[in-house]
């Protein structure tokens, strides 16, 4: 059966929209590649002191826009650009100051995943054109949710005896997995692949396997 012309004109228009979309879903961010990874929710406080990275600070302070920080790959944190994974987190610069020493001193927080799909460097300040990671799937049931905040409250108390060890009510299974593997003693490598997963289930049993294989560690020392 042919088209009308009506139908053509309402598929020109949806594929129109279509490719705006997918053309919206990418952006542009100046990279700070560092050797540790920063996950959605997580605070990253920073020294800077390298005229390429102070410049990129003073942007986004100015324009209110986020950076992307990513994992090492190889290379060092100073210098030369250093070669990085392809996955990554945008941070926003929540609080800034100029410490004692005469450094510019940053706090920023993650906010989303991105992926890499291409990068330019300038003045060795690498910009990358970034695609937006979205989480999928269903989250994991309550009640494993509710046992990942309890075992989380009780770490945060082992390890700061006089702390209150009280986290957010409201935080997610994957803000809770994001939190443990902040804690836990991971390789670089692993919270890279940690913060690759999509789908919100797998991340929450990731960091359940790590979390047992660490607790069998400890038994084995102990």
């Amino acid at each position: 059966m042919a088209l009308s012309a009506a139908s053509i004109s309402a598929l020109s228009r949806n594929w129109a929209t279509l490719k705006l979309t997918v053309q919206t879903s990418t952006t542009s961010l100046a990279l700070f590649p560092l050797q540790t990874v920063l996950f959605p929710g997580g605070i990253l406080p920073l020294q800077i002191f390298e005229r390429r990275y102070i410049d990129l600070v003073r942007d986004c302070v100015r324009t209110q826009a986020p950076f992307g920080v990513v994992a090492i790959s190889a290379g060092r944190e100073t210098g030369v650009a250093a070669e990085t994974f392809a996955i990554g987190t945008a941070a926003d610069i929540v609080d800034w100051n100029q410490g004692a020493n005469g450094l510019l001193h940053i706090v920023a927080r993650g906010r989303r995943r991105f992926r890499i799909l291409s990068n330019t460097v300038h003045n060795q300040l690498q910009v990358a054109e970034v695609s937006w990671l979205n989480d999928v799937g269903a989250p994991p049931p309550k009640a494993r949710t509710a046992q990942l905040r309890l075992l989380l409250q009780n770490l945060l108390q082992q390890i700061d005896p006089n702390g209150k060890g009280a986290i957010d009510a409201e935080l997610d299974a994957s803000e809770l997995a994001y939190r443990f593997a902040e804690l836990l003693p991971l390789p670089l490598g692993d919270k890279v692949k940690l913060l690759e997963i999509d789908a919100v289930d797998d991340r929450v049993t990731y960091i359940e396997h790590r979390l047992r294989e660490a607790i069998r560690t400890t038994r084995t020392l102990n």
